[in-house]
C-alpha cells in the first residue's frame, strides 16, 4: 500500500573486469602509443647509429683529399651494383674477409685462418683416417719454423696457443680444451678490424649493447603486466606488453647495429665482388 518511490532503491555500479577493459580506449592507445614510440625510436638508432656510413664519391676511396674524405650514412635502400673481384681487397686475411662479410668474427673464421697459416708455410695440416668404421678422421697440425714477424695479432696469438704444448697437436684434442683460446683470438680479431678502421667500433660491443638493453626491456615489460592484472588495469598491462614487443624488436635489430666506416663498406663491395668471383669462376679449383 506504500505509494511508489516512498522507498528509494540504490543501485551500485558493477566494477569493470579485465576483459571489459581491454577493448577501451585508455587501454588501445596507452599499447599503440607505447609500441609506435618503442619501434620509432629503434628504427630511429638503427638509421642513425646502425647503418654504414660511405663516401658519397667513389673517387674519394681512392683518391682522398688531404683532409680526409667526408663519410655520409648510407642513403635508406641504396642499391649498389657488385663488380667482380679477382683477388681479396686491400690484401685482406679469410679471418678479415670473414668479419667484413657478416659482422661477426665466427669460428670458421678462425678456422680460415689456421688453414690460411698453412698455405703462407707457418705449419702444416696432415689427414689422419678413421682407424675404425665408427670412427672420425682427424687432423694432425704440425708447426714449421719460420719467423713469425709479419703476423697480425690474432694471427700470432693463435699459431703460439696452438703449439704451446709442442710442435705437434691433433685437432680433436683442441675440441674440449681451446675455447678459451679461441674466444681470445676472436676479441683479437675484432679488435684487428676496428684498428684498420673497417668499424666504428667493436661490431661484438655494439651488438652485445643493443642486444643487452632489449633483454632488459623485455623483461621489464613482465612487471607492469603483473601489476595490471593483479590491481585489474588492463592499459598498464598493455604498457607492458607494448614493452615486451619493443625489447623483442630490438633484440632483432641488435644483428644489424654494428657500423662498417665508410673505408669498411667500400671494402665490404669489394669483397662481395671476390666472393662472386670466387663462388663461380674458381668454386670447385
Amino acid at each position: 500500500g506504500y505509494p511508489k518511490g516512498l522507498i528509494p532503491i540504490l543501485t551500485v555500479a558493477t566494477p569493470k573486469t579485465f576483459k571489459d577493459q581491454l577493448t577501451e580506449p585508455l587501454t588501445i592507445l596507452t599499447f599503440l602509443g607505447t609500441l609506435l614510440a618503442g619501434s620509432g625510436s629503434i628504427f630511429y638508432l638503427w638509421y642513425t647509429k646502425g647503418r654504414d656510413l660511405w663516401f658519397r664519391r667513389k673517387d674519394l676511396f681512392d683518391n682522398p683529399p688531404a683532409g680526409g674524405a667526408k663519410e655520409e650514412t648510407m642513403p635508406l635502400g641504396a642499391h649498389e651494383t657488385v663488380v667482380v673481384e679477382y683477388s681479396p681487397p686491400e690484401n685482406l686475411r679469410p679471418a678479415e674477409l670473414g668479419t667484413l662479410i657478416d659482422q661477426k668474427a665466427d669460428t670458421r673464421d678462425v678456422t680460415a685462418t689456421i688453414i690460411d697459416l698453412a698455405v703462407r708455410g707457418y705449419l702444416t695440416v696432415t689427414e689422419e683416417p678413421k682407424k675404425w668404421a665408427f670412427g672420425k678422421t682427424d687432423y694432425i697440425l704440425s708447426e714449421l719454423d719460420k719467423d713469425k714477424e709479419g703476423l697480425l695479432h690474432y694471427e700470432f696469438y693463435l699459431l703460439v696457443q696452438l703449439f704451446k704444448d709442442g710442435k705437434i697437436v691433433k685437432v680433436s684434442s683442441l675440441k674440449k680444451t681451446f675455447y678459451e683460446e679461441l674466444a681470445v683470438v676472436k676479441n683479437k680479431l675484432y679488435a684487428d678490424v676496428v684498428d684498420k678502421k673497417l668499424f666504428t667500433k667493436n661490431p661484438d660491443t655494439a651488438r652485445s649493447i643493443y642486444l643487452g638493453v632489449g633483454i632488459s626491456a623485455a623483461i621489464a615489460g613482465f612487471v607492469p603486466i603483473i601489476v595490471g592484472i593483479s590491481n585489474i588495469l588492463a592499459f598498464v598491462s598493455a604498457f607492458g606488453l607494448a614493452l615486451v614487443i619493443n625489447g623483442l624488436v630490438l633484440i632483432a635489430f641488435s644483428g644489424h647495429m654494428p657500423r662498417r666506416s665508410a673505408y669498411g663498406h667500400e671494402l665490404y663491395r669489394k669483397v662481395r665482388g671476390y666472393e662472386l668471383f670466387i663462388s663461380t669462376a674458381e668454386k670447385y679449383r
